[in-house]
């Protein structure tokens, strides 16, 4: 159960009962073919269509302000939220934490074995559905006690809401509620470097607010085998 808020009408508790996660969805294929192409020389299999979609274990969604991780090469990156309920759709901010060396290897992997960080504000996405590529996405990673700016870019470089859901629907059948779709991610400014710390944004520019959350990452110690 994810305990949020619902802007302007306070508390607001989501089931959590499906979890995807969608790669390679952005709108400009020649975008989305370069990211593929940066992937592959760091050793990342390329993926046999796109947009991909990787459904992972509700339970990895959490509004905690630390992620746990086995090891230093993991990352987050900034992606809208899409939280579908019986009575409605609510739209927020999160992070798909993912472990980097296990991407290599597969990438639906890669999504288990980290949370998706989740800010814990949502806004009724008929709030915003009008001026939808306004809205921007934001990442800031703190690396060596500075803060630099990860992720910068708006939601007209990703895949709308009723697109992903439609690719949904074909794949899986319909969305009822208590599914919760991570979009995918806009591109990195200046490559994938792993932070201690991240700090996430999803504005609006029209309505003027935004959501917002930081969380720490924690490297465990070292198995004792």
């Amino acid at each position: 159960m994810l305990r949020l808020s619902l802007a302007d009408h306070g508390p607001l508790e989501f089931e959590t009962n499906r979890l995807v996660c969608f790669g390679f969805s952005g709108r400009d294929r020649a975008v989305v073919d370069r990211h593929i192409k940066e992937l592959s020389e760091e050793g990342v299999t390329p993926p046999p269509s796109v947009p991909t979609i990787y459904p992972v274990s509700s339970y990895l969604a959490t509004t905690a302000s630390i992620v746990q991780v086995q090891h230093p090469r993991t990352s987050g990156e900034v992606e809208y939220l899409c939280f579908v309920s019986g009575d409605g759709m609510y739209v927020g901010v999160g992070s798909d934490h993912t472990d980097r060396s296990l991407e290599r290897v597969r990438i639906a992997w890669s999504k288990q074995a980290c949370p998706i960080v989740v800010a814990p504000v949502v806004w009724d996405y008929r709030q915003v559905k009008e001026h939808w590529d306004h809205l921007t996405l934001r990442c800031w990673t703190r690396v060596n006690g500075g803060w630099r700016v990860y992720q910068d870019g708006t939601l007209s470089q990703l895949l709308t809401p009723e697109a992903l859901l439609e690719l949904y629907h074909r794949h899986f059948g319909p969305p009822g509620g208590g599914l919760l779709v991570c979009s995918g991610t806009i591109p990195l400014c200046a490559g994938a470097v792993p932070g201690d710390a991240y700090r996430i944004e999803l504005a609006d520019p029209v309505i003027g607010r935004k959501i917002s959350h930081e969380y720490a990452v924690e490297v465990l110690p070292p198995p004792v085998e």
